[in-house]
């Protein structure tokens, strides 16, 4: 029988030179079971399990699996190994143009004609305050938050902002709708090799032109309020970090600069919180509430983790199988409205 045992020894990841993220961590894994590993983001445990399948490259270390050390594989034995270790991203990583089969056979999922996500959507949002969407994975809170910034195209209704229906306008209209939409992904979507500077200066792609942009120069002003905004999600002494050195937490602050440089009247959030830890989670969220305030703009988000919601949002908009069923002030969601939007009531307890 294959010995399906992992054994980890003296591992080490430096990101920069003399900084280490892993600092000789041995650990052995039994072939069976399931091992969690927790703590704070920053803390390595992403590195620790890129590292196995060499998706970060060690810098010290031995990684025993199957009579074979990962760490030191090369070109075919390490394309040969990665067959042997599934791998479940945290932001998916599927084929989206492709059906559930072909994403199984090698990649993503698509919307199927006359299986409507999103069923009659009628909202009023107020021009300002917080506004949270919850409901169960697949009722479409994702479609509906992209809708609305035409990153998914609504296939029928009004969405009526500043005077235009954005789902109508053409694509200099878009162009233009979405300079005043900011966006906040729950994958980070940060250009990895870039510093964390150049990243938010991205957020002023569309003011721009696109060879003043590849030559990287943008208008003082710009350089000014990226500081700002940097000071004020608390990475002030990142400008010149590289994204990919960046911890969970770190990338979704980021990500919010980024979509403050734009200087929107609407934030738009995707699960900002849903890969963070606890603590993270709540930083997140406090900082999305005080921008929304000192800002006077509206955000829109949706999370999976009620109490959050209930805490920092204003209003809470319940969907289940494509429909709103809830939509009132935080602090009057009951738990009589939870068992309508998940259904049952078991997990509530």
């Amino acid at each position: 029988m294959t010995d399906r045992s992992l054994k980890i020894r003296g591992l080490v990841k430096e990101y920069k030179r003399g900084v280490p993220v892993l600092k000789g961590i041995d650990l052995d894994i039994a072939g069976e079971g399931i091992t969690a590993i927790i703590g704070p983001s920053g803390t390595g445990k992403s590195t620790l399990i890129r590292c196995i399948n060499r998706l970060v490259e060690p810098t010290a270390g031995q990684i025993l699996f199957q009579g074979m050390d990962l760490a030191r594989l090369k070109g075919a034995e390490l394309r040969a190994a990665r067959r042997r270790i599934g791998m479940v991203f945290q932001e998916y990583n599927l084929v989206e143009r492709l059906t559930v089969m072909e994403n199984l056979l090698s990649g993503r999922l698509g919307y199927v004609p006359g299986k409507p996500v999103l069923k009659g959507i009628d909202l009023d949002f107020d021009p300002t305050g917080v506004t949270a969407i919850i409901g169960p994975s697949g009722t479409g809170k994702s479609t509906l938050i992209r809708c609305i910034n035409r990153l998914v195209q609504p296939t029928e209704g009004r969405i009526l902002f500043n005077g235009q229906d954005l789902a109508m306008v053409g694509r200099r209209e878009l162009r233009q709708a979405r300079r005043r939409i900011g966006m906040v992904f729950q994958e980070y979507n940060l250009v990895e090799r870039l510093t964390v500077m150049e990243n938010l200066l991205c957020g002023r792609l569309g003011y721009v032109s696109p060879f003043k942009a590849w030559l990287r120069r943008f208008p003082q002003e710009d350089i000014d309020r990226a500081f700002e905004l940097l000071d004020t999600v608390g990475l002030g002494t990142f400008a010149q970090v590289r994204a990919d050195s960046l911890s969970g937490g770190q990338r979704q602050r980021v990500g919010i600069a980024r979509a403050m440089m734009q200087q929107p009247e609407l934030l738009l959030a995707d699960e900002p919180t849903s890969s963070l830890d606890p603590k993270t989670s709540v930083e997140i969220m406090t900082l999305m509430r005080e921008l929304s305030d000192r800002n006077r703009i509206p955000v829109i988000l949706n999370i999976h983790n009620v109490p959050l919601a209930q805490r920092f949002a204003d209003r809470i908009i319940g969907m289940s199988d494509g429909r709103v069923v809830y939509d009132g002030p935080a602090d009057g969601i009951a738990e009589a409205h939870l068992k309508s939007i998940y259904g049952g009531q078991d997990w509530l307890h």
